[in-house]
């Protein structure tokens, strides 16, 4: 029932597994509650409880860092701020979620590596869900020569940008003059695409090809840092 409650809300797999599992264990913990009480009459309920009581804290006490681990987990799929599919960024670790257990999350890395997060690393850190929106914002920074016509490369650049499939026309990118240098005026190219890494990676790709072919094209000079 639990399950179906929660695939209901549309709560991912792993918050239905673990929840599922989790439930379905103290039914059976009850149960067999009852049946020790019912077989054993001398046994009171309220002695029972007691018992579980003090060899929970001893396994508290015991298991401490094993037990923060997996109620950090809980929080996590409580939460549901991300889910297996999702393009994360915890510290050091970037990659796609695969599962989310109680006491890790598996991630497999960009570069097909698989990594076990510890879910007691999570709360305590700033966690980025590339794919949280369906879109994300880039920008290519460009040095274009002062004795350019600004306006000219201006309607250039946004020309090539909006030629490149993967940038979407909306929120539509943007040619934004960022500051003057020795030379130079230092030119921020945003644009959107869509949110995955290797839609991001291409996009850029594209956009810095688009844009100096074009310059080239038009005798539109740049900058070497060199």
């Amino acid at each position: 029932m639990v399950r179906w409650v929660l695939r209901a809300c549309g709560r991912g797999a792993s918050a239905v597994r673990v929840f599922g599992s989790i439930v379905g264990w103290a039914v059976a913990l009850l149960a067999l509650g009852v049946a020790f009480t019912m077989v054993f009459p001398s046994i009171k309920p309220v002695d029972l409880i007691g018992g579980i009581g003090i060899v929970s804290i001893a396994a508290g006490i015991a298991f401490q860092t094993v037990l923060g681990t997996m109620f950090a987990g809980i929080v996590i799929l409580a939460r549901d701020r991300f889910n297996v599919g999702d393009q994360v960024h915890v510290g050091d670790v970037r990659g796609t979620v695969e599962d989310i257990g109680l006491s890790s999350t598996v991630i497999r890395s960009f570069d097909s590596r698989q990594l076990l997060l510890p879910n007691s690393l999570v709360p305590s850190q700033v966690v980025t869900v590339q794919t949280g929106y369906e879109r994300v914002r880039t920008t290519v920074t460009v040095d274009l020569d002062l004795a350019t016509d600004q306006d000219r490369a201006r309607e250039v650049a946004l020309a090539a940008m909006l030629s490149v499939p993967q940038v979407h026309a909306d929120p539509a990118p943007q040619v934004l003059a960022a500051e003057v240098v020795t030379g130079a005026v230092t030119t921020e190219l945003p644009f959107w695409s869509g949110a995955r890494q290797l839609e991001t990676r291409e996009a850029k790709d594209a956009v810095i090809r688009a844009v100096l072919r074009a310059f080239a094209a038009e005798g539109i000079g740049l900058v070497s840092a060199w």
